[in-house]
């Protein structure tokens, strides 16, 4: 999987941009606030049709201005395709080479990408949503079932909670809504399951190795009303019932997998108890470069890497470890302000690019 080239027009401080991209590293030098992120932002917008920095996606369009487009070009199993992305005022608009899209599912997964980022540390400082998003969020653009699950999950949900908070509640709907989010919720314990199951197992020596301690014992699990439950489906409908009473104190529904939280324990205690800024850093690259290779496995392609301001908070023996442990044949897309950096790949596999203002200047 590649990105050939980006064009951007009316994207945050970018006016009008187009990028051709190294087949292997491609380096975005510049100070602060020139840029950089923005672009990896944009490439990130087609694989998740969502910005990983604000929620409002008005946010991107340029001051001013009245609409923000992104157009990538990538090559996907050898398929080369045309990804573009509107947004103005009134909303935004999704196209797989000029096909639209109704829905954001049927756009998400169309490429993949992996990103390392400072706004990573969410994973153990923020809350349980932020973590269940990062696992929706890969999940969802490898399976189209989990992805479909996911919207029906979350709009019968949406139901339940409006059911309930009705001044006459009709309990019969509300069994018939249970039932629904049951079937739903089986497919994405499923899909979730298998994640961690996957991570959990490779995690533990990457993260050693990258680290170089090995009295280290990893463990991630995933924090569920169901637990490791093989009878899913019962004990699910035993918790519709059981909490239903409070349920309708609350108006609202206070069991279910949209609670779920992602556990990251080091010698059986929470990371964030344990570890250093630093090594929390260096977790979350250990899990991402497990994410690289379940898509690996998953697509028989490997992603393409984003890699935002990753070498400023760790020490340079770090880094080159970092390096060593991405796959030859990853297409990677940097940004750094420290020249230095660029210098831990060899000369032949990158080229470098210097931003100022939105604009780039190949050197």
């Amino acid at each position: 999987m590649k990105i050939e080239q980006i064009s951007l027009t009316h994207y945050r401080n970018i006016d009008n941009l187009l990028i051709n991209f190294d087949t292997n590293v491609t380096v975005l030098v510049g100070e602060n606030g020139q840029g950089k992120t923005n672009i990896l932002e944009a490439i990130h917008y087609c694989s998740t049709s969502r910005s990983f920095r604000v929620k409002d996606d008005q946010l991107c369009i340029q001051h001013d201005q009245l609409l923000t487009r992104i157009i990538g070009i990538f090559e996907v199993n050898q398929i080369r395709k045309q990804l573009k992305i509107v947004i103005n005022k009134d909303g935004k608009y999704l196209f797989e080479n000029n096909k639209s899209f109704t829905t954001n599912k049927e756009f998400i997964g169309l490429v993949n990408t992996v990103l390392f980022s400072p706004y990573d540390l969410f994973l153990f400082d923020g809350s349980p949503k932020a973590r269940r998003r990062f696992i929706d969020t890969e999940l969802s653009k490898l399976f189209p079932e989990f992805v479909n699950s996911l919207f029906n999950y979350n709009k019968l949900l949406k139901e339940r909670n409006n059911t309930l908070k009705q001044s006459s509640v009709d309990k019969v709907y509300i069994e018939t809504l249970d039932e629904q989010l049951i079937m739903v919720s089986l497919i994405i314990i499923k899909y979730r399951r298998n994640f961690i199951h996957y991570i959990n197992k490779h995690i533990p020596k990457l993260f050693q190795d990258l680290v170089q301690e090995y009295n280290w014992e990893i463990e991630i699990s995933l924090e569920s009303c169901v637990g490791d439950s093989e009878n899913v489906e019962e004990e699910l409908r035993n918790l519709y019932k059981q909490a239903l009473p409070k349920d309708l104190i609350f108006k609202s529904t206070q069991v279910g997998i949209h609670k779920d939280d992602l556990s990251v324990r080091i010698n059986s205690q929470d990371i964030i108890q344990i570890a250093s800024q630093g090594q929390k850093r260096m977790m979350i690259i250990a899990l991402k470069l497990c994410l690289i290779q379940y898509i690996k496995e998953i697509t028989k392609e490997y992603p393409i890497l984003l890699l935002d301001d990753v070498f400023s908070e760790i020490d340079e023996a770090k880094r080159r470890r970092f390096i060593e442990f991405l796959p030859d044949t990853c297409q990677t897309i940097v940004t750094t302000t420290d020249r230095s950096h660029i210098q831990l790949w060899s000369k032949e596999k990158y080229s470098v690019l210097s931003v100022k203002n939105g604009e780039l200047v190949k050197e």
